[in-house]
C-alpha cells in the first residue's frame, strides 16, 4: 500500500507545522543537554569549540549563538566557572579573549556530539536523508527571513 500524497498546506498551516517541529525538536535537544547539566546555548559552545581547528574569539561565539554580548559573556562566564573552557588575552589584540576547551570541556562536548550524532541519525533515518539537504536549505533561508524581520 502506497501512501498518498500530502495535500498541499496553506501558510497558516505551514507556519503552524513548522512551529510543532521546532517545539518538538526543542523539547528533544532540551533533554539531551540537561543530561548533562547544559543548557542548548552552553552545549552549542562546546560543540563550536570541539569542531574549531583554533581558539576561537568571544565575539565569534557569541555571534554564533545569536545572543546580545552580555549574554554570551555570562554564558562563557558560567562555562568556565564549570571548568569547561578557558579564556586566554588574544595577543593580536589585548581587548579580545579566546575561548578553547578545558580537557574536561572536550570530553564533555564529545559526549555531547554523540549523542547529538545519534539524535540525528533518529531524526534523519534513511527515508528522510534525501529530503535533509533540502530540509536544511529551508531551514536556514528561513532563519535568515526571521532574522531579518525582527
Amino acid at each position: 500500500m502506497t501512501a498518498s500524497p500530502a495535500l498541499p498546506l496553506s501558510t497558516s498551516e505551514s507556519l503552524w507545522t513548522v512551529g510543532r517541529l521546532v517545539h518538538s525538536l526543542e523539547t528533544e535537544l532540551n533533554a539531551l543537554f540537561q543530561s548533562f547539566n547544559l543548557s542548548f546555548n552552553r552545549a552549542q559552545v562546546l560543540v563550536l569549540l570541539l569542531d574549531a581547528p583554533h581558539l576561537l574569539s568571544q565575539a565569534r561565539l557569541t555571534g554564533a549563538l545569536g545572543v546580545e554580548h552580555a549574554s554570551g559573556v555570562k554564558i562563557l562566564n558560567g562555562m568556565e566557572a564549570r571548568g569547561l573552557i578557558f579564556r586566554v588575552v588574544d595577543r593580536n589584540d589585548r581587548r579580545a579573549r579566546l575561548i578553547g576547551l578545558t580537557d574536561d570541556g572536550f570530553a564533555v562536548a564529545q559526549d555531547v556530539a554523540q549523542h547529538a550524532e545519534r539524535l540525528c541519525a533518529r531524526l534523519f533515518n534513511a527515508p528522510y536523508r534525501q529530503n535533509m539537504q533540502a530540509s536544511y536549505q529551508f531551514v536556514r533561508q528561513l532563519s535568515a527571513t526571521l532574522s531579518r524581520a525582527g
